[in-house]
């Protein structure tokens, strides 16, 4: 399966239970091939579509009203048969939806700060005050044991190309929060005490003394318990994609 540039308007979202490859076209999520159907009017916040962890089921962010910006308001979530693309079920104000492992809980942003969902009943479970009220955060990602969520908060370098994230990590029992690192894209390793991550994108000469820089991205290992990384990559080195194959 491929993927054109994001500049393309064109995403590869998931995949469904059904064998459907589901794709979103500007505004459109789009399932192909075994059972194809589309939804219309996707938010267009990060991670407006989610598919659960068994592909029977979509957390999707419908938009509402659109401003003379483009901009939605009243954008809400809805949990959808992935199947059909039909049984659409409201959920409530909610944005940027992640499963959890089991595909029980999720974890979604509210008007204040990151929300914990149970699917079965939709409703709320745990919230809590998110530590900068006045930047709400895009990214959610939850740890393999489901004790612990991210939320990457656009840093300083937000507006770059390839902008980088703050991360606070919330201890989901206690509804506390820790700042834990800066990255471009995080990736929680089996266990959920370790994370694999992209450090920020930055320029590297292209050799000592020279005037010529690429950029370069390097892989690291950030440990929870001690809050120190390892780097696994050196020199000019691009990873823009990571994957675990969950050992």
């Amino acid at each position: 399966m491929w993927q054109t540039s994001d500049d393309d308007g064109l995403d590869l979202n998931g995949t469904t239970a059904d064998g459907g490859i589901l794709i979103r076209v500007g505004t459109e999520l789009r399932s192909l091939l075994r059972h194809p159907w589309r939804i219309d009017k996707i938010d267009s916040v990060y991670n407006a579509a989610a598919v659960s962890p068994d592909g029977r089921a979509l957390a999707i962010v419908i938009a509402g009203s659109l401003d003379k910006e483009g901009q939605s308001h009243d954008a809400k979530l809805f949990f959808v048969d992935t199947a059909t693309g039909q049984s659409r079920v409201q959920v409530g104000k909610y944005e940027a939806p992640a499963w959890s492992p089991d595909g029980r809980r999720i974890a979604a942003i509210a008007d204040d700060g990151p929300a914990i969902i149970d699917v079965a009943t939709r409703k709320e479970v745990a919230r809590a005050g998110w530590p900068k009220p006045d930047s709400i955060p895009e990214d959610l990602v939850w740890s393999p044991d489901e004790k612990y969520v991210l939320a990457g908060l656009y840093g300083e370098a937000g507006g770059a190309g390839d902008p980088q994230r703050d991360y606070f990590l919330l201890n989901i029992a206690a509804r506390t929060w820790t700042p834990a690192l800066t990255a471009q894209k995080v990736l929680w390793l089996q266990g959920g005490g370790t994370l694999l991550y992209l450090r920020p994108v930055a320029t590297t000469p292209l050799a000592p003394g020279s005037t010529h820089n690429v950029w370069t991205a390097q892989l690291a290992v950030f440990d929870l318990a001690t809050h120190k990384d390892t780097e696994l990559t050196t020199g000019l080195v691009l990873n823009d994609y990571m994957s675990s194959c969950g050992h």
